[in-house]
This record gives structure tokens, sequence and C-alpha cells, in this order.
């Protein structure tokens, strides 16, 4: 079971186009808000979540709203559980 939390930030964007669109895009990879800006998964494989960053980025690197990005701060982990 893997596990990320992600944040992220868009300077200059037009009516939230690009932080709704990348939301949409993390939320459908089973992402769940946590904050502004703020995701969370828990559970997904770890080849999943890495395919739903991947969509996130494409879409950050050509904004569908305008704007520019701020940061993209990622977490990923793959715990083992108790030994």
């Amino acid at each position: 079971m893997a596990r990320s939390l992600i944040r992220f930030s868009v300077n200059d964007e037009q009516n939230n186009a690009t932080g709704l669109a990348v939301r949409a895009t993390l939320e459908g990879g089973g992402f769940v808000r946590i904050g502004t800006g703020t995701f969370e998964a828990n559970g997904p494989a770890p080849h999943a979540l890495v395919a739903t960053l991947r969509a996130a980025l494409d879409q950050l690197g050509q904004p569908p709203g305008g704007g520019v990005l701020d940061h993209f701060w990622v977490y990923l982990d793959n715990p083992v559980g108790p030994n």
C-alpha cells in the first residue's frame, strides 16, 4: 500500500481553472483534498499514484487556466507496516 501527499500552488491563473483541473485529476486518481492545494492518497498502488502525479504535472506544465506553477511538493512512500 502506498501513501502520498501533494501540495501545489499556481500564480496568476484565471478563475482558478488550473487548480480545479488539477484537483479533478488528483481526485480521479484516488486523492482527497485535505486543505488548500493539499491532497492525500492512501492505498493505491505506487504505479497508480505515479501515473496520477504525471497527469497532474502535465496539466501544470501547460496550465489550462493560464498561470505559472509556484510550487509542487510531493511525499510518496510505500510503508511495509509493523515488523
